[in-house]
């Protein structure tokens, strides 16, 4: 199912993008400052290029949400949450 996020594109789970926490996304006009920019993710020693297209309100300081699409690259949907460390490109 589509949504529009934060960025005013339409989200598809099935893509490989993130949402960004409020703080370091940013606020003011949209599309925010950080709109489609793409982090490099890493965890469990995966890493993935990512693209930010939404904030995440209920994330905190570094945190991501990550759609099902990104999330698989690195663990089962079943895992719920994983850690992850990750920079801006």
């Amino acid at each position: 199912m589509l949504q529009l996020g934060a960025c005013l594109q339409p989200i598809n789970n099935g893509d490989h993008s993130v949402a960004l926490n409020i703080a370091q996304f940013g606020t003011g006009p949209s599309p925010g400052p950080h709109c489609f920019q793409q982090i490099n993710v890493t965890s469990q020693g995966t890493s993935a290029i990512l693209t930010i297209v939404d904030d995440c309100p209920g994330c905190g300081i570094n945190g991501l949400d990550l759609t099902e699409g990104a999330f698989t690259l690195f663990a089962s949907l079943d895992a719920g949450e994983i850690q992850v460390t990750w920079d801006f490109i």
